[in-house]
């Protein structure tokens, strides 16, 4: 009987596992949106100033997944048997973990926020197509108009528009919302 109740037992729920489960998902999409949406961040939010905090912000969260491995098994657990490996993720950890932060809080928020109170807006703009041939997906971009002095400093468009006009200027007309936090463009279609 008792053994019948003990296998029917239900685990019970843990508010702190819900909590850190959610929060990784969060943080995967804010990631996702960053890395697969065409979002320009307003000024404020990408330049040169944001290098620091950034690398800062990677360097507190490489300290603290050393110090949750060594409370959990000390150096062994830190250093494992590589030390050489565990040195490069600790120079590397923070630079690359500050990427990630700023590509969460500059270009996936605020993705959100402008899909949900931003203003649509269609306006034209004189830019430039060039061709990346050693780019693994975006091949055939346009930059400068809106995206001069930006990052990221492209817009990824399909080959026949680059075709149609290789390597010069182009008028070209892009649409969807706008916030103060930046830009979504939904569409990219040469201007007549």
């Amino acid at each position: 009987m008792l053994d019948d109740m003990a296998r029917h037992a239900v685990t019970p729920f843990s508010w702190a596992r819900a909590f850190r489960h959610t929060t990784l998902a969060g943080l995967t999409v804010l990631l996702a949106l960053a890395v697969f949406s065409d979002f320009i961040p307003a000024p404020f939010l990408s330049g040169r100033r944001w290098i620091a905090p950034m690398w800062l912000l990677g360097g507190v969260l490489t300290a603290f997944v050393v110090v949750q491995a060594y409370r959990n098994g000390g150096w062994k657990a830190v250093v494992g048997k590589q030390l050489f490996n565990t040195i490069l993720a600790i120079c590397l950890g923070p630079p690359l973990l500050g990427l990630l932060c700023w590509m969460m809080l500059a270009m996936g928020a605020p993705w959100i926020y402008t899909r949900i109170a931003g203003v649509d807006f269609d306006q034209s703009h004189v830019m430039r197509t060039t061709y990346v041939r050693s780019a693994r997906t975006c091949k055939y971009r346009l930059s400068g108009g809106p995206l001069e002095g930006r990052f990221p400093s492209h817009l990824c468009i399909d080959e026949r528009l680059y075709r149609r006009h290789p390597e010069q200027p182009v008028s070209v007309r892009l649409s969807g919302q706008r916030s103060v936090l930046g830009m979504r463009i939904a569409a990219v279609a040469e201007a007549h």
